[in-house]
């Protein structure tokens, strides 16, 4: 049965997948607020993920009005 755990185990990760894209659509769509959104998400992720994740708006730099 080990080809049945797999599948089993493929739909299960598929699942999960298409419920934190689904979240985080409708987030969008209702207008919530992007770093709202990217926490939201985050959630989804494990403890792990979430320390190694890259964090692209840390390399941004800050503009401001007067510039």
């Amino acid at each position: 049965m080990p080809i049945a755990n797999n599948i089993k185990t493929q739909a299960e990760e598929e699942l999960f997948t298409m419920e934190m894209i689904i979240d985080g659509v409708l987030a969008i769509q209702s207008g919530v607020n992007p770093r709202i959104v990217e926490e939201r998400l985050i959630a989804y992720l494990s403890p792990e993920e979430r320390l190694n994740r890259p964090r692209h708006y840390e390399s941004l730099e800050m503009v401001t009005e007067n510039e």
